[in-house]
């Protein structure tokens, strides 16, 4: 859990709904979306290639990045989304899925 501390990720444990992971459930969805990097890296994704996170508005590593849609997620992002979804935090999740899905020129 090293990975989130300091992060902003343990207050995504309690939903609005009144639910709440654990940190094994917590730690299942970090895992989760690290495989979606080392699948990257199995895929041959270079890790000098960006994507734009319509979430935080920055250029991240593509590796791990997640598309939604029409949107694209750095992994970061996309933890906070998955974890809103399980706990019922729809203000965040609505946060989330609405950010502008602005690129830069």
């Amino acid at each position: 859990m090293r990975f989130l501390q300091g992060r902003g990720f343990s207050s995504l444990r309690h939903g609005e709904s009144g639910r709440s992971l654990t940190r094994r459930q917590l730690r299942a969805v970090v895992a989760a979306m690290r495989l979606l990097v080392e699948e990257d890296v199995a895929r041959g994704v270079p890790d000098t290639h960006d994507a734009w996170c319509a979430v935080c508005q920055h250029m991240r590593p593509a590796r791990g990045s997640v598309g939604y849609g029409h949107l694209r997620l750095c992994n970061r992002c996309a933890i906070r989304y998955e974890v809103s979804l399980m706990t019922g935090r729809w203000g965040e999740t609505r946060r989330l899925v609405l950010a502008p899905a602005t690129v830069p020129k």
